[in-house]
């Protein structure tokens, strides 16, 4: 079955996933609507399915319940979105590999067994992602992200404004289409860089500090990949930010009704620090994370 991968946050999974493993990945195919046929043939025909996004399991299983039913079912759970309302029961049977958790304990909350969960992050791989041999200046700000409103954007605005003595690099896909874009680009401490890999791996070789101002999560999955190239990352809590940063050890953790000043005093924190962040995350390798799905 061939896949489409490519402007998927989580596509990368996807695809190592369909490389390594004798599974049909159930998708993209509902995901985006490319081919209903090849999705159904997938689950009709597939003893094993891995869904790689725990809303395009709900949405498959409202319409095939008793075809999944008789499937072994793997999911992958990224974030509940407060405003959807989860059929929780139809993941009483799959095994599920969550990306941190707060939502294993939501799960949990809501009738789903301990036993059947597995908390990991997406992992990293160590040998492509590198400190970089050169030094970055401290004051540069690495933020990575697609525009969505989850991300704050308008805090990122005022950020952006309030500290002029630090430059900031945006790089991700869509923000011309928001509000702020026009006002963020006449910033002279700003650049916007649309996303491809080349110019991600730049960007980590030249930035200091990783930011997120999200107030949704997962993850934010670039967090590991910055972490891994000792950038040190200043994030909201959400997702696994509480799981993975020790707040002034290998890291800074903002409060999700951060002040602009809240976020200044952090970024002035990471400003002044080397820290080893790569070491602390050394134990979430991609491989191991890929297993979750592969034994």
């Amino acid at each position: 079955m061939n896949h489409d991968f490519d402007d998927w946050v989580l596509g990368g999974i996807a695809r190592d996933i369909c490389n390594r493993g004798k599974f049909d990945l159930v998708s993209l195919e509902f995901r985006k609507g490319k081919s209903l046929f090849q999705g159904l043939l997938a689950l009709i025909m597939s003893q094993e399915l891995i869904f790689i996004n725990q809303d395009t399991f709900f949405k498959v299983s409202k319409f095939f319940h008793r075809i999944l039913s008789m499937k072994s079912i793997r999911v992958l759970y990224t974030h509940t979105d407060p405003n959807s309302n989860p059929n929780w029961k139809v993941l009483a049977d799959a095994r599920i590999v969550c990306l941190n958790k707060t939502e294993r304990n939501l799960l949990i909350a809501n009738g789903i067994s301990s036993a059947q969960i597995v908390v990991c992050p997406t992992g990293v791989d160590f040998a492509f992602f590198n400190v970089p041999p050169i030094k970055p200046e401290f004051n540069r700000v690495l933020l990575v992200s697609n525009y969505k409103e989850r991300k704050n954007p308008s805090l990122m605005l005022e950020v952006i404004a309030y500290n002029l003595d630090f430059n900031f690099t945006l790089i991700g896909r869509g923000w011309e289409y928001s509000e702020i874009f026009d006002l963020m680009l006449k910033l002279p401490n700003f650049t916007y860089l649309e996303f491809t890999f080349p110019t991600y791996l730049e960007c980590l070789e030249k930035n200091h500090i990783f930011l997120s101002l999200s107030t949704l999560e997962g993850g934010p999955l670039p967090m590991l990949e910055t972490m891994a190239c000792n950038l040190i990352p200043v994030c909201i809590a959400t997702g696994w930010v509480t799981d993975l940063i020790q707040h002034g050890q290998n890291g800074y953790i903002l409060s999700k009704n951060c002040s602009i000043a809240d976020v200044r005093e952090f970024l002035l924190s990471a400003m002044k620090r080397e820290l080893n962040t790569r070491n602390s995350i050394k134990q979430y390798s991609y491989e191991r994370y890929l297993n979750n799905f592969l034994s």
